[in-house]
């Protein structure tokens, strides 16, 4: 599934490149380089196979993070986004997708509004990772829950959204439903279960192999010893489908008053230059 969204993101990109000349509006790109000076100590990192929360185990000028986030317009209403990400950390390919996905947002006719994503994508469910790149603009590193979901949590499928801001509430109260049905997601959870919460600014992209921690109950004689030595949380296993469902209430696009939502899958010190 990893390389079917690899060559349709190029075919992509060249849909949108072709054009892009004679409408350079229609092209936004965005370029982000995170450098960070870390001075680490305590148990060895999760991402070399031991049980630190941390991203490092070692001290020094990083190289923490480069992405690109593309948006590319095909007509007025639809449009295609994809997001690389590239680390020097071994656990996958130097640079690789976290998203790639075609949204559709018809005009108006009503009150209503409609949209359609279809690709691979974060579900909606944060209200902290806002900016391009699903970067988190106000701390260096993200809460626990969104370095989690950043870790093990993407959708691969479509997504249908239907939003509303009633005249009688002024216009200031916006309510919206939106759900989806998705692949390629089912060993998520098996990073957070055996290695427990992190926080960290790592985003898994799409073919990464994230390492388990050595422990004795998955080594060899271990209870759970046919437990891989690593996950690919996106991937799927049994070929069903998952899905999830997200209900918001905002007051003039600020606060989020309630929400219900459910992911159902089939069974340090630093300085940024951006």
């Amino acid at each position: 599934m990893v390389r079917v969204l690899t060559w349709l993101t190029l075919a992509t990109l060249l849909a949108f490149t072709v054009p892009a000349v004679a409408q350079e509006k229609r092209h936004d790109t965005m370029l982000g380089v995170d450098v960070a000076y870390v001075n680490a100590s305590g148990y060895d990192s999760w991402t070399g196979g031991a049980v630190g929360k941390l991203r490092y185990s070692d001290s020094g000028l990083k190289l923490a993070r480069a992405f690109l986030d593309y948006e590319g317009r095909i007509t007025d209403t639809v449009q295609g986004t994809v997001v690389l990400e590239a680390y020097d950390d071994g656990l996958g390919t130097a640079v690789d997708l976290t998203e790639s996905y075609v949204e559709w947002r018809p005009v108006p006719r009503s009150r209503n509004r409609y949209r359609l994503k279809i690709g691979a994508f974060y579900p909606r469910m944060s209200l902290e990772n806002v900016e391009r790149g699903w970067s988190n603009p106000y701390l260096q590193s993200s809460s626990a829950i969104n370095t989690w979901i950043a870790e093990e949590v993407r959708a691969v499928g479509a997504e249908l959204s239907w939003s509303r801001k009633p005249a009688s509430l002024g216009g200031s109260h916006e309510f919206s439903v939106n759900g989806a049905v998705f692949w390629g997601n089912d060993p998520a959870g098996t990073l957070v279960s055996w290695k427990g919460w992190s926080i960290h600014d790592r985003q898994t992209r799409l073919s990464d192999e994230l390492p388990l921690p050595a422990l004795p109950q998955i080594g060899p004689g271990g209870v759970f010893r046919r437990q891989d030595p690593h996950t690919e949380p996106i991937r799927e296993i049994d070929g069903a489908a998952g899905y999830y469902v997200n209900v918001e209430w905002r007051y003039a696009n600020r606060i989020l008053d309630a929400s219900r939502a459910e992911l159902h899958p089939s069974r340090s010190r630093s300085f940024r230059l951006r």
